[in-house]
């Protein structure tokens, strides 16, 4: 389950409780994993029909990891 992830100026990231989104489409090579989460009620009606988020967390240490957005255009692939 993925959380949601929010940023606000001058802060650090923080996860917020709340409605947790399954994560689909994984992928991981030993080092990255890769995954899309819906994002459909992200931000009430106004993202009801945005499509998925797609991330990547970067094992970077025993017990460590970035983890960012993959930037996508409308048709699915990389930017």
């Amino acid at each position: 389950m993925f959380y949601m992830i929010r940023r606000e100026d001058g802060q650090p990231p923080r996860s917020t409780p709340g409605t947790s989104e399954p994560m689909f489409n994984l992928g991981f090579d030993g080092k990255i994993l890769t995954f899309r989460v819906s994002h459909k009620r992200a931000h009430g009606l106004k993202s009801a029909n945005h499509p998925p988020v797609s991330f990547q967390m970067t094992l970077s240490g025993p017990n460590q990891g970035m983890i960012g957005n993959i930037r996508m255009t409308r048709d699915g692939a990389k930017k």
